[in-house]
C-alpha cells in the first residue's frame, strides 16, 4: 500500500518535472505538501495506535488517501504530460520532493513495525484485505 503510495508520487514528480519554459507548479507543490502532512498525520495515528481496531482503522484511512492520491497525480499527469519523460526533479520541487521521500520512508518503518505487532490480529488482518 505504502509502495504504491510512494510510486504514485514518484509519477507525478516525474510528470511534473523540468521543461524549458517556466511552469507554475503550484499544483504539485499543494499535492506534495498535502501528501506530506497526510503521511505525517498517519504516521502519528499508527504510532498512537493501541489495539488492533485502531491500527485497522488507521490502514483504511491509508488506503483511502492513497485511491485519492491517484486520482490528483492522474489529473496532474494530464496537467503536465509534456514533462512526462523527464529524470530531475525541479529545483523548486526538490525540497518537498525530498521531505515526502523522507516521510514516506519513515511511514514504511513505522508501518512494517505495527504490522509485526498486530500481525494476527483479525481486524488487521480484515483492513489489509480491503
Amino acid at each position: 500500500m505504502i509502495k504504491q503510495f510512494v510510486a504514485v508520487f514518484t509519477m507525478v514528480l516525474l510528470v511534473a518535472v523540468g521543461c524549458s519554459k517556466p511552469k507554475d507548479y503550484s499544483d504539485v507543490k499543494k499535492f506534495l505538501n498535502d501528501s506530506t502532512k497526510a503521511f505525517e498525520t498517519q504516521i502519528d495515528a499508527l504510532e498512537k495506535a493501541k489495539t488492533g481496531k485502531e491500527v485497522a482503522a488507521v490502514l483504511t484511512k491509508i488506503k483511502d488517501m492513497s485511491i485519492e492520491s491517484k486520482k490528483k497525480g492522474d489529473e496532474l499527469s494530464a496537467k503536465f504530460p509534456e514533462l512526462k519523460n523527464q529524470k530531475e526533479v525541479p529545483a523548486e520541487l526538490k525540497p518537498l520532493y525530498e521531505k515526502l521521500m523522507e516521510v514516506a520512508k519513515k511511514s514504511g518503518t513505522v508501518t512494517m513495525a505495527v504490522m509485526k505487532k498486530y500481525e494476527k490480529d483479525a481486524d488487521v488482518m480484515k483492513a489489509l484485505k480491503m
